[in-house]
């Protein structure tokens, strides 16, 4: 993010390990940031307090309600990152086939990120069993989970990050970047491939 915006990067951790996040939002603002990465409850106190920096949602959306519970106005410009279903019709209309149909199933439920990243990793776990066409051999089945891509309704996905863990066996799916345009509006910022998104994984988790 430092570096889309053209920042000089100095950054600052704070460790929540609590349920209350005013401290940690008193702590943020006597800092005067220019970027803030944190989950909703912290940004909407923030927002509260005055703060009108940049700010990042710090992973997916994961729940609209979020969103809903903060206000939609305050937050326009948020920035979030995950491989969303929305709004990426023109992207992966597979997949946004399906969180519609989730949706239609269970009563006009939201087919969340979580639901919908569920459905992505079964989608890779099935694909390595069907590559491998065992569900017996292990040696196999292993083979393939460390050398196959795999094709999914949001492109091509594998296991990978090897040199996190020495062993690699993590799933590693596209991503993108998107930014709260307004009530259930979503600008795509940039888009990661699976490529891509394992090598900054690799660079910023394996520091």
């Amino acid at each position: 993010m430092h570096e889309y915006y053209g920042f000089e990067r100095e950054i600052v951790w704070m460790l929540a390990g609590t349920t209350e996040y005013y401290p940690i939002a008193t702590s943020v603002m006597a800092l005067d940031p220019d970027l803030v990465t944190s989950y909703t409850t912290t940004l909407d106190i923030l927002w509260d307090m005055g703060y009108d920096g940049l700010s990042v949602q710090y992973g997916p959306i994961m729940d609209l309600g979020y969103y809903d519970q903060a206000g939609w106005d305050k937050c326009k410009g948020v920035i979030f990152f995950f491989p969303e279903w929305y709004p990426s019709e023109e992207m992966w209309p597979e997949a946004v086939a399906f969180a519609e149909e989730h949706e239609q199933r269970f009563g006009g439920e939201e087919c969340g990120t979580v639901a919908f990243w569920a459905f992505m990793v079964l989608q890779g776990l099935t694909g390595v069993l069907q590559e491998a066409g065992t569900v017996d051999d292990m040696d196999k089945i292993i083979a393939t989970l460390e050398n196959e891509t795999l094709d999914t309704p949001i492109g091509p996905v594998k296991f990978g990050l090897e040199g996190l863990d020495g062993i690699g066996h993590m799933f590693v799916m596209p991503s993108w970047v998107g930014e709260i345009r307004g009530t259930g509006e979503y600008h795509r910022v940039f888009y990661l491939s699976t490529d891509q998104a394992e090598a900054l994984a690799l660079e910023v988790f394996g520091q």
